[in-house]
C-alpha cells in the first residue's frame, strides 16, 4: 500500500471582474442568460436522462464523451468519494423547488449571518442531521496513488465564508453568472460542513443563477462530472490553483446551453 501524501490547499484567492486579455466576462454573462431566457419546458429531458441513471449505464445523453472530458482526464487518478451513483441531483432540484427560500435580494441586503443561515438551511433540506459548520480537519480519501488533499483549518471558514458573501454581494446585480460560479467554486475549496458540501455548493449556484425564474432549471453538474473522466473537476482545479476560470465558464456554459437551448455551439 502506497504511504500517504497529503497536500494542503490553500483559500481561494476570488477573482476580480475579468481578467485582460483571457477574459471570461463574456462567457459569465452568457451562463446567466441561457438560465434566464430558457424555457421551463427545457428541464423536461434533462429529468428523463436523469430517471435512465446515466452514470450507472454510461449515457452521455446529448453530449459526446470529448465533449466532456479534459485534456488532461487520462492523466487524472481517480478518487473513489467524488462519483455516487444514487440519484442526488434529481433530490437537489427537489431541495431547490421547496417554496419558502429568501430572494437572491433578500440575503444581499441582508446580513453575513442570514448567508450562513441559507447555507445551513441547504444542508438540512438535503437531509443531513447536523447542520452546521466542521470544526476539526477534513482531508479527501486517498486516490490510487496514495494522495490525498487536506482542506483549510476549520478557523478560516467563518473569516472565508465573510469574504464569499461579499464578492457574491458585490456582483449578483451586475453579474449573477459570475457570482454563482465564484460562489459555488469557494464553497467547494474551503468546505465548511463534514459532508454534503459539493451538494449544498451546487444549490447555492442554482438558487443564485435562477434568481427571477418561476420555475428553476437545474444543471445535473455531478452527472456530468462522473461522465466527463474528471473534465469538470480538472476545470474546478484550473481555477482553485491556478486561478484560470476560463475553462470552467466555458464547460458550465457549453454544457447550460447544450441542454436548455440546443445544440450549445459557439465561439470559446
Amino acid at each position: 500500500m502506497a504511504a500517504t501524501t497529503i497536500a494542503p490547499i490553500a483559500l481561494l484567492k476570488l477573482p476580480a471582474w475579468g481578467d485582460g486579455v483571457t477574459s471570461f466576462q463574456p462567457l459569465a454573462n452568457r451562463l446567466w442568460e441561457t438560465f434566464a431566457r430558457a424555457p421551463a419546458s427545457s428541464m423536461d429531458s434533462v429529468i428523463t436522462w436523469l430517471q435512465g441513471q446515466p452514470i450507472r449505464h454510461c449515457n452521455v445523453g446529448q453530449f459526446q464523451c470529448y465533449e466532456l472530458q479534459h485534456e488532461l482526464s487520462q492523466y487524472v487518478a481517480p478518487n473513489s468519494t467524488e462519483i455516487f451513483i444514487d440519484g442526488r441531483t434529481l433530490l437537489e432540484y427537489q431541495v431547490l423547488q421547496q417554496p419558502g427560500w429568501p430572494s437572491i435580494h433578500t440575503i444581499a441586503d441582508g446580513t453575513f449571518q442570514a448567508f450562513c443561515e441559507i447555507l445551513k438551511c441547504f444542508h438540512d433540506a438535503l437531509g443531513f442531521s447536523e447542520s452546521r459548520f466542521r470544526t476539526q480537519a477534513a482531508y479527501t480519501q486517498r486516490d490510487r496513488t496514495g494522495a490525498c488533499t487536506a482542506y483549510p483549518g476549520p478557523e478560516a471558514i467563518y473569516p472565508q465564508l465573510g469574504r464569499i458573501y461579499a464578492h457574491w454581494k458585490q456582483h449578483i446585480y451586475t453579474a449573477p453568472g459570475f457570482a454563482a460560479v465564484v460562489a459555488m467554486t469557494a464553497l467547494l475549496n474551503v468546505h465548511p460542513f463534514n459532508d454534503g458540501n459539493g451538494r449544498v455548493a451546487r444549490l447555492l449556484f442554482h438558487w443564485t443563477i435562477n434568481e427571477g425564474r418561476d420555475s428553476p432549471l437545474y444543471l445535473p453538474i455531478h452527472e456530468l462530472s462522473a461522465l466527463s473522466q474528471y473534465g469538470y473537476l480538472i476545470r474546478l482545479r484550473q481555477a482553485t490553483y491556478h486561478l484560470n476560470w476560463h475553462p470552467l465558464f466555458s464547460y458550465l456554459l457549453m454544457c447550460s446551453e447544450r441542454l436548455f437551448v440546443g445544440d450549445g455551439s459557439h465561439d470559446l
